[in-house]
């Protein structure tokens, strides 16, 4: 073998030694990223199956709290009825002792039956502000419970505001996770995908828009969504499409096929993640 053989045979040996590296390493981040995305499907799943958890928590001692606090209501104002009455009750007593000292005063009396009387109306009317002491506890104790449910029903509220706004986090994170798959494999040593695809997957809206589904068509694949060239649409964009309620749940990439001032129309990209729904919310990002 002749010198120029022996050197075509090394620089073989070492070209195939750089791209067996390559698509090594290409191999290897595209599972890297898989186990990601995957990873990031798990924690949203959980932390929806949390989020309604708490959602069903939350509104069962919402609505226990709303019948206990009319109950608490309704007794309160016969609580207050009472009191009222007790008042009244007090002072006509008032009155009436008032009068029988007048009396006693008047006429200088100072018989057995007067004074009976006098240490009757007397214990009656201890009796009675006895009674208003009671009401008056009753309605502070009635107050400080329903302070309670509110301050329980503020915090419900807040903990599922919380819980939506991780949600939709999460949402972001399944779909920067997504684009990323679709990169990867579109670089050297990857699946292939269709230059269509990739172009559509990158040409976002310069601005921010936001949007919904307006109607959908199975058979044919198009959707008809409630913004257009106004809000800065062209034919060609992309949008993401997502849902938030019942469950947070992200559905794909659309490309824009037509556009009008107030309305597009549109495909998706790819086999959506779940099918796409009316009022499906459409924005050039999550968020």
């Amino acid at each position: 073998m002749t010198i120029l053989g022996k050197v075509l045979v090394y620089v073989n040996l070492l070209f195939s030694l750089v791209v067996a590296f390559f698509i090594t390493q290409s191999y290897v981040k595209r599972t890297q990223w898989k186990t990601a995305y995957d990873d990031a499907i798990k924690v949203k799943t959980a932390v929806e199956a949390q989020r309604d958890q708490y959602m069903k928590e939350a509104h069962e001692a919402t609505d226990k709290g709303d019948k206990l606090l009319g109950k608490e209501r309704l007794e309160k104002e016969k609580v207050l009825q009472d009191k009222n009455a007790r008042d009244n009750e007090v002072k006509d007593l008032r009155a009436q002792l008032e009068k029988q000292k007048e009396t006693i005063a008047k006429h200088n009396l100072s018989g057995q039956g007067v004074q009976s009387e006098v240490d009757r109306l007397s214990k009656q009317a201890e009796g009675l502000q006895k009674m208003l002491a009671d009401a008056n506890k009753r309605l502070d104790d009635q107050a400080k419970t329903v302070e309670d449910f509110r301050q329980r029903a503020v915090k419900a509220e807040i903990d599922n505001k919380s819980l939506v706004d991780r949600n939709n986090e999460l949402l972001r994170v399944v779909m920067e996770k997504e684009q990323d798959l679709i990169r990867i494999k579109s670089a050297p040593g990857g699946a292939a995908v269709s230059s269509t695809t990739t172009l559509a997957t990158n040409n976002p809206p310069p601005a921010d828009v936001s949007g919904r589904v307006k109607s959908y068509d199975p058979t044919s694949g198009l959707i008809e969504i409630t913004i257009g060239s106004d809000a800065g649409i062209l034919k060609g964009h992309t949008l993401q499409v997502y849902r938030l309620e019942p469950n947070g749940q992200y559905v794909g990439v659309m490309r824009i096929l037509e556009v009008k001032p107030t309305e597009a129309v549109g495909k998706m990209i790819n086999r959506p993640r779940t099918p796409v729904q009316v009022n499906d919310k459409v924005a050039n990002k999550i968020g």
